[in-house]
């Protein structure tokens, strides 16, 4: 239920791909929606009216420049795949990975506050109001446990294979960001924010794809790789879009982005999958502090 609805939310994502007038945009966002809530409505059996009221703040959120809806060639189609899960199609959405795109010729520092101002919208979203569409219950603190969890297996499994002073530093890196998170303000978070899930063109974010890890949670994970593997002048823009409710998140953001790559060699382990630990181990040993 929760993988479709966060589906929702990569359906409704704004852009501003047409010269269009406000009065004009209204319009063709007013037409669109329907199509799109409508087909997730069926799916996921969330009431119309509560996915017409998210995509409707989403859209209109503090996010500049203003954007609307750009919908109007989405395939409302409800599909099901061989094991019987149900998804839903939409039209290619424009630009290329950011992470390719910032290795070409681009103006990194647009992109970057562009990105900030999503992010910026989107954990200002109102938790209540988000907790009904990601079945995320911020009271039950299920962020947190997760991180414990990857700290307990990493230190049963990833450990043996580190050389010691490796786990000392790996073990400072948890107590680091333990220590750290007796007063986080939990947000509505994408989850995976990684490389291939924003897409780009030359001056602008055109869109944000895979919303099936968003959850209530710590919002420096999406500033973890925004911030930690891109050109400075795009991470400095992206922070100062994202304005001073930034402090706090990029303070953690570098636990997020030092233990990615434990996930990675966990999956591996679990798969029996050599090429893959033996990349993931890498990666790690070279995020350590």
């Amino acid at each position: 239920m929760r993988k479709m609805i966060c589906i929702a939310l990569a359906l409704v994502f704004a852009t501003n791909a047409f010269a269009l007038n406000t009065e004009t945009k209204e319009l063709l966002a007013a037409i669109a929606m329907p199509l799109a809530v409508d087909a997730v409505s069926r799916v996921t059996g969330v009431p119309q009216t509560e996915l017409a009221n998210l995509v409707s703040t989403l859209n209109q959120g503090n996010v500049a420049p203003t954007q609307f809806v750009d919908v109007m060639r989405y395939t409302p189609v409800a599909l099901t795949d061989n094991n019987a899960q149900p998804f839903v199609a939409y039209r290619k959405l424009p630009g290329r990975a950011l992470d390719a795109a910032l290795r070409g010729t681009v103006d990194a520092p647009s992109l970057g506050a562009a990105l900030g101002s999503f992010l910026a919208a989107l954990h200002a979203f109102p938790v209540p109001r988000a907790t009904r569409f990601t079945r995320a219950d911020p009271e039950s603190q299920g962020w947190l446990e997760q991180q414990e969890e990857l700290r307990e297996r990493s230190a049963r499994e990833v450990y043996p294979l580190l050389e010691p002073d490796e786990r000392t530093r790996a073990d400072r890196v948890f107590e680091e960001y333990f220590s750290s998170v007796d007063d986080i303000s939990l947000a509505l978070v994408h989850g995976d924010l990684g490389p291939d899930h924003v897409l780009c063109s030359t001056h602008t974010v055109t869109g944000v794809i895979d919303w099936s890890d968003a959850t209530i949670g710590d919002p420096a994970i999406d500033l973890a790789w925004p911030t930690h593997a891109t050109p400075r002048e795009f991470a400095e823009a992206l922070l100062e879009a994202y304005g001073p409710d930034s402090a706090g998140p990029s303070e953690r953001s570098p636990y997020y982005y030092r233990v990615a790559h434990l996930h990675e060699v966990l999956h591996a382990l679990d798969h029996d999958d050599a090429a893959l630990l033996e990349h993931g181990l890498r990666a790690f040993r070279e995020r350590l502090p």
